[in-house]
């Protein structure tokens, strides 16, 4: 889980890296992130805010480390609620309605979910996987995550998105 840090952490390609080493295999990874943000001058000051991440920009920083299908990004907001954020109202006074509608030009807040992709032991060959220890892998929206030919103990798989 990792929330509303990220743009205060310099090394931010580190820390997304350290993410992923860090997970287990088919381990998730929760982040939120600011879009539309009142910049802090006090952390400023102290060197404790350096980047303001779209959907685009997170989503591209998680792809480098995770595989492109893995990572789920979702931005909320739209012009009320960062107006609103902005001048410091709570959520209590605003309407739910008014809340629920999302503006993709309005991104008050970033979310996104990356997935470690499942790692087999096996000593066997793709080819006798899909009949004996794996079912599934023999159904077409599977695939090696990795695209290369097998060549060891360590198997990679992931699911296509259809």
């Amino acid at each position: 889980l990792c929330t509303q840090v990220l743009h205060q952490i310099y090394d931010v390609d580190a820390a997304v890296s350290t993410l992923y080493r860090i997970l287990k295999p088919g381990g998730v990874v929760l982040v939120t992130d600011p879009g539309i943000q009142k910049i802090d001058s006090v952390d400023i000051e102290n060197e404790e805010e350096y980047w303001r991440f779209t959907s685009l920009s997170l989503r591209r920083l998680f792809e480098e480390a995770f595989p492109k299908d893995h990572v789920e990004v979702k931005a909320y907001g739209n012009v009320l609620a960062a107006i609103a954020f902005l001048h410091g109202f709570a959520v209590e006074d605003l309407r739910r309605r008014d809340l629920d509608y999302c503006d993709p030009d309005y991104e008050v807040s970033i979310t996104l979910r990356a997935v470690k992709p499942m790692r087999l032991q096996c000593h066997k060959p793709p080819s006798q996987l899909g009949k004996t220890l794996l079912p599934e892998l023999a159904h077409p929206k599977c695939m090696l995550s990795d695209g290369l030919p097998y060549a060891g103990d360590d198997l990679m798989l992931s699911t296509r998105s259809q």
